[in-house]
């Protein structure tokens, strides 16, 4: 069942059934360069090929970085190790593309992430994947993804007193 929630794009129905958000490690390898000359850098991920990859698409995401200490995929213990993202899985329809990436934008970081491990665990199915007729008719899609991923995180996991739950979203 989860699988097959996760093959349509369902990811919040498959947080339910498995209890958590369901997640993806992969190692950042040098994509195109593509985000970052349209104004949104992405950390291209290497996903094991045994792991199943949800449906093409648009997704808002919680991303943590991995290092020694937390390899072992402990909980998140402070705020500060969360970050949001809008995360994409296809094959960039609006520039011809042949290889099936999965891609994740860092809200609010200009870190360079290559040869790490980030770890993204989905919250919300934003859109489908789709080809634009232009590089700014896909910007500002990509500036709406932002902004309905602010609007969610600070929906979902702000409560009145502004202190985020991480127990929650991981």
């Amino acid at each position: 069942r989860i699988r097959k929630l996760l093959t349509k794009g369902k990811v919040e129905q498959a947080e339910i059934c498995l209890n958590r958000p369901y997640r993806l490690l992969g190692k950042v390898v040098r994509g195109e360069g593509r985000g970052r000359q349209l104004g949104f850098p992405t950390a291209n991920l290497d996903i094991a090929k045994d792991r199943l990859v949800p449906k093409d698409g648009v997704y808002a995401v919680i991303v943590r970085t991995l290092d020694e200490s937390t390899a072992d995929h402990k909980d998140i213990e402070t705020d500060s190790q969360q970050m949001f993202g809008v995360l994409s899985i296809g094959n960039k329809p609006t520039f011809g593309g042949t290889v099936h990436t999965v891609e994740v934008h860092v809200l609010d970081r200009q870190e360079d992430y290559y040869g790490r491990n980030l770890e993204v665990f989905f919250s919300k199915w934003l859109r489908p994947a789709c080809r634009f007729q232009s590089v700014e008719e896909l910007q500002n899609q990509v500036q709406w993804d932002i902004q309905k991923t602010r609007e969610y995180f600070q929906k979902a996991l702000l409560p009145p007193n502004g202190k985020i739950y991480t127990h929650r979203a991981l």
